[in-house]
């Protein structure tokens, strides 16, 4: 998306036949990274080094945020289920310490 271009809210897109599921958030980049609009018309910012990952999806390349900015973006909010799940995943694959309020309770 262009810079200076209001992005759409989030999407938590719809599963495949097998229930995988993509969350879709639309950032406005600039100089200083890149902005989320969130659904309470709020914002979220993005580090510029937050952007520099990439995955596959049906075979195709697509940009993705780092497993590092990717739990930054995990604060500020009780997480439910799906948010704690959906973190297990970075921690596992690529080692990133989770932020508090993800870590196992004993």
């Amino acid at each position: 998306m262009r810079a200076g271009t209001p992005a759409p809210t989030d999407d938590d897109g719809a599963p495949d036949t097998k229930d995988h599921r993509i969350d879709v958030h639309t950032v406005t980049f600039d100089d200083e990274g890149g902005v989320q609009r969130l659904r309470d018309g709020s914002s979220w910012r993005y580090a510029p080094h937050g952007f520099l990952a990439s995955g596959r999806i049906a075979g195709q390349p697509v940009p993705c945020l780092t497993a590092d900015v990717q739990a930054l973006a995990h604060v500020g909010y009780e997480p439910d289920a799906k948010d704690m799940y959906d973190m297990k995943l970075p921690a596992e694959r690529f080692g990133i310490e989770l932020p508090e309020s993800y870590r196992e309770r004993p």
